[in-house]
């Protein structure tokens, strides 16, 4: 499988990280503090999607898989998950605002390309 290192950024501007996979094309809903608590559990995590009882809020959802690419999405801080947007397949990427390449807010030295 093809995995690689994503980034949320929420309207405040705090960042979590989370593991997309590529070969599906999809966000595992897990969010971590930190990259190195990301790649602790790399691949550890049930992809059973759980849910959110809460508010998710606004957030701009980047992955490094490829090129780069990203859009929008929500999700909570609370429960550290993604809850909308997670699947490429399920949404409309033009109204999600779908951008290819590095947002200027990345973490990310190494993807600059």
């Amino acid at each position: 499988m093809s995995h690689s290192t994503g980034v949320v950024k929420f309207e405040d501007g705090q960042i979590f990280y989370f593991e997309y996979n590529g070969t599906s094309d999809v966000c595992l809903p897990f969010l971590y503090e930190t990259y190195e608590e990301l790649h602790a559990n790399w691949r550890r995590r049930d992809w059973k999607l759980h849910k959110c009882e809460l508010e998710p809020e606004n957030v701009v959802i980047y992955s490094t898989y490829g090129g780069g690419f990203y859009w929008n999405g929500r999700a909570c801080r609370k429960c550290m998950l993604l809850t909308h947007n997670l699947s490429l397949e399920t949404f409309d990427y033009e109204s999600a605002g779908m951008k290819d390449g590095r947002p200027e807010w990345s973490p990310f030295d190494w993807d600059k390309r």
